[in-house]
């Protein structure tokens, strides 16, 4: 959220991403596109392979969706089929009956 904020206000005052940003906002005035950010809740298969990036060392690029990390495959199957996807959080507190 805080680098798409970035691109939006056209600047930073990091240094170390300030030429960065700046060439992303020129090749977006270039380009018919816009930048929005999307909560990893609303993002499973962008989430599922972070998770996957911070567990495996190395570059890992997927050319199908074979290739995907099992554990995205079913919200990309969700995502391609533009169907929602809910995730459900259990209240450990209560989630044994008495």
């Amino acid at each position: 959220m805080i680098i798409v904020d970035m691109i939006k206000n056209r600047g930073t005052n990091n240094l170390k991403l300030k030429t960065i940003i700046e060439d992303i906002v020129q090749i977006m005035n270039n380009m018919n596109c816009s930048i929005d950010h999307c909560f990893r809740e609303a993002n499973q298969v962008a989430d599922g392979l972070a998770k996957f990036g911070a567990i495996h060392e190395g570059r890992h690029i997927f050319q199908n969706w074979q290739q995907i990390p099992n554990s995205s495959k079913g919200a990309y199957h969700l995502d391609k089929a533009q169907l929602p996807s809910m995730r459900i959080k259990y209240d450990k507190a209560n989630f044994f009956v008495s």
